[in-house]
């Protein structure tokens, strides 16, 4: 039985109840430890207060014996621990939920950190999961309130969650894909991995030398505490905006200070992927809620499907603009993301818009961020950093090699569909000359009507034309496409004319209808 449950009552009289919550997800170990800072994503599940101390879980816990990190060296590596490690530890560096960690030196002289499993973790954590899954599944079926929560399914993504963290071979990869995405970084740094010093339960990876963030906060401290926060913030930035690979648990106990103020990374166990559609979305609803523009808000949401059909959208642009007013006129840098976040998040849940884990992930990075630069650097508020941003990777959408790529991509998809259409078509006539397809349309004083809809459809074809065109002749003026005149582009030129002429013509039409 956990500790904090049988200790001293005394103890625990003056915790909060957040408090006494974290301390027992603490006491039950690796998986609910876990599970309760995947629950800190949920500001719709559990209160403010509950939320802000399971965003304080940390790991550490009691370190297992060296006979024990023996045996499993020798049964991963078929051979003795002496025999793959020059020197090797017994006193590990740091002991966590998952792993602990060890110095050792392989015989080429080489210093490392050597990430051991625990003993058992996978089974434990089996059993953990299955009661997680019952618990969820009852509460589901006896409380219908909680239905809307998907409390299944929030089990389940964290289990596919946990399963990648306690597999090292990922980790692995992990390390790698960061070191290959900031190789031309100096700045940021992520730890080599030695692959043959390392497997699904040990991970070796190069020693790090540098400072812990508690030791840069010390006065006679001769590291840049500024920089060191811009440098952390624009590097998660470009992790998220730019190659849509994401470190998910970026607290102070992950990060090492290098000389020369280069900030490293030395834990991936927990990484967030996002695709060119979610990447293109936050940047959109980042811009679109910088400028306060509600009905775009709500429109990236409808056209992303996460918006349910008995949404009451309006209800829901009049609490975005309660949310809105109350930082009215407040510059950015006095802006607390986390503040806004989490109110963002709670309303967005009460009015069940589904959110991808992916997001959510993201949300939580950005707080624990947020949290860290505040401890590095009280002056340094991440917000405002982050609109200019995203402002720049909007920008990148519209150039003419982006939308070029876009359309490749598009025609790769859907190249099939374009190759099979014409002899569907035809298929399709066939059958119905053959009497195979009957339709029949009876109606009765819809005349009107349908010249209405055909007039409308015809000028709603031409406004596509024109939009179209003027895109085209955009692009094509920008571009400098030869021939010229007066330095620009004779197809632009003609373009426009075209585009301005269809809708003077449409103009005309619907003022001769009016007549």
């Amino acid at each position: 039985m956990p500790k904090f449950i049988v200790g001293n009552k005394k103890k625990v009289t003056h915790l909060t109840v957040g408090q006494k919550i974290k301390c027992i997800f603490q006491d039950l170990g690796p998986t609910y430890i876990k599970f309760g800072q995947t629950l800190s994503c949920h500001p719709d599940l559990l209160p403010r207060n509950v939320i802000h101390e399971l965003e304080k879980l940390q790991d550490k816990v009691e370190p297992f014996s060296f006979s024990q990190v023996g045996k499993i060296v020798k049964k991963t590596f078929k051979k003795p621990l002496s025999e793959v490690f020059t020197n090797f530890s017994q006193e590990p560096l740091a002991s966590a939920s998952i792993a602990q960690v060890h110095l050792a030196e392989l015989s080429t002289g080489e210093k490392v950190a050597v990430k051991i499993q625990r003993p058992n973790l996978e089974k434990n954590i089996r059993k953990d999961i299955e009661l997680l899954h019952l618990l969820a599944l009852l509460a589901e079926k006896n409380i219908p309130e909680l239905k809307r929560y998907e409390l299944v399914h929030l089990v389940s993504e964290f289990e596919k969650s946990i399963e990648k963290e306690i597999d090292f071979r990922l980790e692995a990869d992990n390390f790698d894909h960061f070191r290959r995405n900031f190789s031309d970084i100096l700045e940021i740094y992520f730890p080599k991995v030695y692959r043959e010093y390392s497997n699904r339960y040990v991970l070796t990876l190069e020693y790090i030398y540098g400072a812990k963030i508690d030791s840069i906060l010390k006065e006679d401290s001769t590291h840049n505490r500024n920089l060191v926060a811009e440098r952390g913030i624009a590097a998660v930035y470009k992790q998220i905006f730019e190659d849509g690979f994401f470190h998910a648990d970026p607290h102070k106990g992950n990060l090492i200070i290098m000389k020369d103020d280069v900030v490293c990374f030395i834990d991936a166990g927990m990484v967030g992927f996002l695709n060119t559609e979610v990447k293109d979305f936050l940047t959109n609803l980042l811009i679109a809620i910088s400028d306060r523009n509600i009905n775009s808000i709500i429109s990236l949401f409808i056209n992303e499907g996460m918006v349910p059909d008995d949404c009451k959208t309006d209800n829901f642009k009049e609490d975005l603009d309660d949310i809105f007013n109350r930082y009215y006129g407040t510059d950015l840098q006095n802006v607390n993301i986390s503040e806004i976040l989490n109110k963002f998040i709670t309303l967005v849940y009460h009015y069940q818009i589904r959110l991808p884990s992916s997001m959510l992930l993201v949300i939580r990075c950005l707080i624990i961020l947020e949290g860290v630069g505040n401890q590095i650097d009280p002056q340094f508020n991440p917000t405002a950093n982050m609109i200019p941003y995203a402002q720049k990777m909007l920008s990148k959408q519209f150039q003419p090699a982006k939308i070029i790529s876009d359309l490749n991509q598009f025609l790769k998809e859907n190249l099939w569909v374009m190759k099979s259409f014409p002899n569907d078509l035809l298929l399709l006539l066939q059958k119905i000359i053959k009497g195979k397809y009957e339709i029949k349309l009876d109606h009765e004083g819809l005349e009107d009507l349908n010249q209405t809809i055909n007039k409308a459809s015809s000028r709603l074809t031409s406004g596509i034309l024109a939009t179209g065109a003027i895109v085209a002749s955009s692009l094509i003026i920008r571009s400098n496409l030869p021939p010229l005149i007066s330095g620009f582009s004779i197809f632009g030129i003609l373009g426009y004319i075209i585009s301005f002429i269809i809708i003077i013509s449409i103009f005309l039409t619907i003022r001769k209808d009016i007549k």
